[in-house]
Formats: C-alpha cells, structure tokens, sequence
C-alpha cells in the first residue's frame, strides 16, 4: 500500500479508504433497517458485507505500527471507554424511531440482563472497537514474549483462534476469530511495506481490476454463516478490487479525496453516531435505503461538528 503523505504525516490514502468504508458501514446499515427481515438475502448487503470490516480491521492493523509503544490507558480511553459506554447508550435508546435499532438488534427484555450479558460479550452491538482492542493487546503480547518471533507467534495465535475459536461468543472471542487474521495481515504489511511495494508496484496496481467480475460474481455466495476460509478469501478479494479502483480512480478525484479524508479522519465518531440515526427511511425499496443513508448521514455531520466545537462533549462521547 503506497503511502501518500500529507502534513503531520497523514497516510492520505488510508484516510480515503477509511472514508469508503464508513460510508459503506452506513450504506449496509440503511440496507439492514429498510428491509430488517429480508436483508441477508440482499445483494447489495452481500457485497458490503464481503469485505468492509475485514478492510477497517486490516487498516486498523496497518497503522498501529506506526504508534512508539502500545499505551494501555490511552487504548482503554479510545477503544474500551466507548465500546461500553455506547453499548450501554444504545439500550436506553433503543425504543426511539429516530434509531432504528428495533427490529434489527435484539434486547434483553430488563437492563440487568442486558448489563450482564455485555460484562460476558462486550462485542455484542459495539463490537469493532472491542475487536481491535484485544488485536493490539494481542501484539503487544507478541512482542514482549517473542521478541524477533513475534510474526511466528502471532500467526500461530491466529490459527489457534480460526480452528478452535468458532463456537465461542464469551468475551467476543468469535469475532476475534474472524478478525484478528486480517490485523495481523494489515500489522505484516507495514511490516514489510519496502519489500511489498518493491514487487507489487503501483502501474500493476491496474491489473487488480481483472479480479472485479469475480469479486462481484462470487459476493453473492457471502452470509453470516459462511465458512471463515471462504469468507477470508471473499473479503480479500474485495478488498483487492476496492483498492485498486481507489488508487487508479478515486485518488484522482480531488473533491472525493477531501470529503473522503475527513471521514477517514473521523472513522470512530461516524462508526459510532451512525448508530443513532438510521431510523429515519421513509418509501419503499431503493428510495427507502437511499433516504435513510442520507438522512443518517447529514445527521451523522452536523453531530462531529458539534462535538468537535464542545470538547467536554468529544471527550465524554469519543473519550478523545
């Protein structure tokens, strides 16, 4: 992944992609609330649903090596903080229309089941904070224990959790499951960034396109029980094929990079806030989606303003 630099050292491409998949997370999001029941079979939510959070993990794992030493406090204030504030936000939320959240997330029926349901699977509704969390703890292991070994290491913990881990919901350990291969796979990229973009140099970046009709075929076979080697191989291909199309296409359109690099840059605050606001799809099918996705989305602007001019706000919701 070619790193395009801008001022205080902003990777400006992985802000891009980081704004794609926002936007993605909110447009899956408007499809599961404009057809609660029927979704799954959705192409679209599909095609979605192939690739953007493994994308989100695999960055995540990307630029966390670029940070000088894994601070706790600071990953229990950015990741944890929110992920339980939010989860416990949401439950006395959840009967405003404006949400959206009935049907499409399940509730306990008191707050004290809900609350001791989520001390066991704090993934259970915020769950990518959580994810990301436990996969930079999990390095930080790694490389106090291993030291030099510390990819070997890693990649056994990886395989480890892919075979053994797949019943296991308590303390979100499914998730990490299917998630951890790809921050280690982003983490390994960094890595090895020097000899990566040596080989794979960004004229042949074109050629990835030639993977688009396959990814866009094949999609169509994604659910949420899909066996975890299949959906990694569906997730890396999409995620191949977005790349490419960001880097020979995107990048190129300087009014989508702006408005794409500021929702990169604010990834964690839309990731949260669009929660709050995809209850608001009126009509039927695609008007319904597309009403719902921008409704939620000017909504979702107006709040980062806002709480980035209130800083007591920002620290209290974002925890920055």
């Amino acid at each position: 992944m070619e790193k395009t630099v801008e001022k205080k050292d902003r990777n400006v491409t992985v802000d891009v992609l980081r704004g794609e998949l926002a936007l993605l997370v909110l447009l899956g999001h408007a499809v599961q609330r404009s057809f609660p029941y029927t979704y799954e079979s959705m192409y679209l939510f599909k095609i979605i649903y192939t690739f953007h959070m493994p994308f989100f993990i695999l960055l995540s794992g990307y630029t966390s090596i670029y940070s000088d030493r894994f601070n706790l406090k600071n990953k229990i204030l950015r990741l944890i903080y929110p992920t339980y504030l939010w989860t416990l936000m949401i439950y006395w939320l959840k009967d405003l229309k404006f949400t959206g959240l009935l049907p499409s997330v399940t509730f306990p029926e008191t707050f004290k089941e809900y609350f001791k349901m989520i001390l066991l699977r704090p993934d259970y509704v915020i769950w990518f904070l959580y994810v990301v969390f436990i996969s930079a703890l999990l390095v930080w292991i790694g490389k106090k224990i291993a030291g030099k070994y510390k990819l070997l290491f890693l990649a056994m913990v990886a395989v480890i959790l892919v075979f053994f881990g797949g019943g296991v919901r308590t303390f979100g350990i499914y998730r990490i499951r299917c998630y951890f291969p790809f921050y280690i796979l982003g983490y390994c990229m960094a890595e090895y960034k020097d000899q990566i973009t040596s080989i794979f140099k960004k004229e042949y970046i074109k050629y990835l396109l030639v993977l688009v009709p396959a990814w866009l075929y094949l999609g169509n076979m994604w659910s949420f029980d899909t066996n975890v080697i299949i959906a990694s191989v569906l997730a890396v291909l999409g995620m191949l094929c977005v790349y490419a199309v960001t880097e020979i296409g995107i990048l190129k359109i300087k009014p989508a990079v702006t408005i794409l690099k500021w929702i990169g840059r604010y990834s964690l605050e839309f990731y949260l806030l669009q929660i709050l606001f995809l209850g608001f799809g009126i009509g039927e099918g695609i008007i319904r989606i597309t009403i719902t996705f921008i409704a939620a989305f000017i909504c979702i602007i107006i709040s980062i303003f806002i709480s980035k001019k209130v800083i007591i706000l920002n620290r209290f919701l974002f925890g920055k």
